[in-house]
C-alpha cells in the first residue's frame, strides 16, 4: 500500500484519510465515520476513484465487514 496516500485529500472532497474510520457505499454517496464521531455523506464525481482512494488508504468498507462476519457465521441475521 502506498502510506503517502493518507495525508492527501481525494480531489472535491475536504477530509483526509486519516480522519476516517469507516464507510458504507449506497448507489448514491458514500457515508463516511469520521475518528472524532461525526458521520458524513459525499458524492464523488467519481465513485471508482473515491472507493479506491479509500481502500488504497485502507479504510474498511462496512459493508465488507459484514458480509464476511455472515459468511463464517460470526453474525447471525434475526427475524
Amino acid at each position: 500500500m502506498n502510506n503517502t496516500l493518507a495525508g492527501i485529500p481525494f480531489p472535491g472532497f475536504d477530509y483526509t484519510a486519516e480522519e476516517i474510520t469507516r464507510f458504507k457505499e449506497t448507489i448514491e454517496f458514500f457515508s463516511l465515520m469520521l475518528k472524532d464521531g461525526q458521520v458524513i455523506h459525499y458524492t464523488p464525481l467519481d465513485i471508482d476513484d473515491f472507493r479506491n482512494w479509500l481502500l488504497q488508504n485502507a479504510i474498511p468498507d462496512v459493508a465488507a465487514t459484514c458480509a464476511e462476519k455472515i459468511i463464517a457465521g460470526v453474525g447471525q441475521l434475526s427475524v
